[in-house]
């Protein structure tokens, strides 16, 4: 392998197109995991854990050849790409929000469940929950009280990328039993990115950041206003420009990111601001679809492969005592989300207990907290991969204990009741 990037150096050098080499290579190893995962029809894994675990293997396989890669010209290729997958996460995963959490919406036992009122109870405990037991690991922060916040903010959070794509693939979304976890998932997200937010002001307040940060709101005005003028001319815009609108997102998009990251907080909240801010817009759907094709089919793979990359398996086996820290954290994810069990109420032991393994699911939020905690000097770099891992492990296992336990011929059977009982409503 060594011997195989030497004559790729020498034979890329000088060449204009050396910089595609990355590209190449792990846009390619998604392609192969992609098929591998539709041909032998595995749907319980998620693609990207699947791609976070490979490039963990890669690394440690090729262990030396990464390490002299990361030294050549092309790292400045891969933070590009990492970056810029991070970015595009944080943006769809702020437009997948769905705003019909704030509204209650009917469903088979309505009578019974308050689905708004009570996810927002039990994310309220959640969070209490989850910044006392960040305090078991006060001897891993430089600073407490910032590392209380920190974690408190990271064991709280979910996941809703692979919550609600559960969900919805295993047809449970119309029941109230689906609308609690996806409601659940996705107001968990979303508040644990805002408070990261406020966290990244209140860290460093100044008046020149907040200027900044003032920017980034411009932008959304500016977006607001563009937006309106299209809707007014549409004829006219399509006759002549017809992806003005996307290129307007792009760089709508680039702004609030670089002020964000300019006023001293992570660049991905000015992505995911944005993302809550075009759904609520209600912006064109070609222009989301568009957005989706250049995550998805590019960025966002590559940014899963390249985490893993980045992980240094090494660490934990030179100090196991950052094993027993990762399976801590792990334990935390799911003690934080017991409150859960309050579904015990209406819904078996199997489908609480599923519920809360699957509420403990995060990653997002883990990776962009340990960017900051080493960053900031708030804990060290070794408690931040531990966090990663832990969060890798919940997506890798809570997923498959769902598809075990989880009984769907009972929830099926409900949602296609709710469907025969909504065509019979339309007819």
């Amino acid at each position: 392998m060594n011997l195989m990037l030497v004559a790729m150096n020498n034979l890329l050098e000088g060449k204009e197109t050396s910089f595609l080499l990355p590209v190449v290579i792990l846009l390619g190893i998604s392609v192969f995991l992609s098929t591998i995962l539709s041909l032998f029809k595995i749907r319980f894994l998620p693609s990207f854990v699947v791609e976070m675990v490979v490039g963990i293997l890669l690394r440690q396989i090729f262990y030396s050849s990464w390490i002299e890669l990361e030294e050549t010209r092309f790292s400045w290729m891969m933070d590009v790409l990492y970056v810029s997958g991070f970015v595009f996460i944080m943006f769809l995963s702020g437009y997948d929000n769905n705003f019909l959490v704030w509204k209650e919406q009917s469903n088979e036992n309505q009578k019974t469940i308050h689905i708004r009122n009570l996810s927002f109870i039990l994310l309220g405990i959640v969070f209490l929950v989850s910044f006392l037991l960040s305090t078991c690991f006060l001897k891993q922060y430089e600073h407490p009280f910032l590392g209380i916040i920190l974690v408190g903010i990271t064991i709280s959070s979910t996941f809703a990328g692979i919550v609600v794509p559960l969900v919805q693939t295993e047809k449970i979304a119309k029941t109230s039993y689906g609308n609690i976890l996806i409601y659940f998932s996705t107001i968990s997200e979303l508040f644990s990115v805002v408070l990261l937010t406020l966290f990244m002001i209140l860290l460093k307040i100044n008046w020149l950041r907040l200027l900044f940060y003032i920017g980034i709101f411009l932008i959304f005005i500016l977006v607001w206003l563009i937006e309106k003028i299209c809707k007014k001319n549409i004829e006219k815009i399509n006759e002549g420009m017809m992806f003005l609108p996307v290129r307007l997102a792009i760089v709508a998009l680039s702004g609030c990111v670089l002020l964000s990251d300019i006023a001293g907080g992570e660049y991905v909240l000015g992505a995911f601001l944005l993302g809550i801010f075009m759904k609520k817009l209600k912006v064109n759907s070609h222009v989301i679809h568009v957005m989706e094709s250049i995550g998805f089919g590019l960025f966002i793979p590559i940014f899963f492969i390249l985490v893993g990359l980045n992980f240094d398996i090494r660490i934990f086996i030179s100090h196991p005592i950052w094993i027993g820290i990762t399976l801590l954290l792990l334990l935390t994810f799911i003690v934080s989300k017991l409150p859960l069990l309050y579904l015990l109420r209406y819904y078996s032991k199997k489908a609480s207990i599923v519920a809360v393994l699957l509420a403990s699911c995060t990653l997002v939020v883990s990776i962009a907290v340990k960017h900051i905690g080493i960053e900031q000097g708030i804990f060290s770099p070794e408690f931040g991969e531990s966090l990663v891992l832990a969060s890798i492990l919940s997506c890798i296992l809570s997923p498959i204990i769902f598809e075990i336990l989880f009984p769907f011929a009972i929830y099926k059977k409900k949602e296609t009741l709710l469907e025969q009982e909504e065509e019979k409503t339309i007819s």
